[in-house]
């Protein structure tokens, strides 16, 4: 009998880390919007409002790839599971016919 492993890896610290880094560019877009709030002059308002735009833009942008990285994990998850179960129904056909 061979050895059998589930289809899909186990993925979840790579999701972490990908996690870690969307919650670091997320506190550099808090700093960011936080000092664009501070400007006092500015010979263009536009300017401001632009820089506020883009900053929401880009953490929303964040926020959707964070939802989408938890989605995955709980895909993975639930494949990696059905991939053991198959594995595990597999090998109890084996020894019923041994």
């Amino acid at each position: 009998m061979a050895s059998r492993k589930a289809p899909v890896r186990h993925t979840c610290p790579d999701i972490d880390e990908l996690l870690k880094r969307v919650k670091s560019i997320q506190s550099s877009i808090k700093n960011i919007e936080s000092l664009a709030r501070q400007i006092e002059h500015s010979e263009n308002e536009d300017i401001k409002s632009d820089i506020m735009y883009h900053v929401s833009q880009i953490d929303h942008d964040i926020w959707m790839f964070d939802d989408k990285l938890e989605e995955l994990r709980n895909s993975n998850e639930g494949l990696r599971n059905w991939g053991n179960e198959l594995v595990e129904e597999l090998e109890e056909l084996e020894n019923q016919l041994e």
